[in-house]
């Protein structure tokens, strides 16, 4: 699997919560020396979960760290959270503008935002016609 030459790997960050707290030890389950990570999650709050997980993953030797989440809330201090290095970009969807990022934040440098109204458009169409057939 992966592209001619670049062989893709699979590796996971275990997070650990205990009564509500998120233990400071994130575990790194796979080979991600050298590598470039994509590092998944539903949606980014405060960072927190992001960056704990991003310094893991550097820490056991990855080169690049790219976070990847459907909804950008950025809320309290997220900005500073994530602005320690470690992820190299952030990307998101438009369900939630991150109008809490002040313009002139670091972050703002490495967050790219992607459309989420094809899929909105794809899951109607889709819906009309799994309707259309079912009559």
């Amino acid at each position: 699997m992966g592209l001619p030459g670049r062989p893709v790997g699979f590796a996971m960050v275990d997070k650990r919560r205990a009564a509500g707290v998120v233990s400071s030890e994130n575990l790194v389950a796979g080979d991600v020396e050298g590598g470039v990570v994509f590092l998944l999650d539903d949606l980014i709050a405060g960072g927190g979960t992001m960056q704990r997980a991003a310094l893991a993953l550097r820490q056991s030797g990855a080169v690049t760290v790219l976070a990847f989440a459907a909804h950008g809330l950025f809320t309290g201090s997220a900005a500073a959270v994530l602005d320690d290095g470690c992820l190299s970009g952030i990307a998101i969807t438009d369900s939630v503008p991150p109008f809490r990022l002040a313009a002139d934040v670091a972050v703002r440098a490495r967050l790219s935002i992607a459309s989420i109204v094809p899929a909105f458009a794809q899951a109607i169409a889709a819906s009309h016609e799994t309707w259309r057939h079912k009559r």
